[in-house]
């Protein structure tokens, strides 16, 4: 669990390309992310 606010949420993993996402999370709510690495 995070507070509110502004995330930068980078993903990596050796042989995918990276993931960079910027999220804002309100006070009381939820976010979901769903992504899929693609390979390089």
């Amino acid at each position: 669990m995070v507070g509110p606010g502004n995330y930068i949420l980078d993903i990596t993993a050796f042989g995918y390309k990276p993931i960079h996402r910027i999220i804002n999370v309100e006070k009381g709510s939820k976010v979901v992310l769903d992504e899929t690495m693609q390979r390089e």
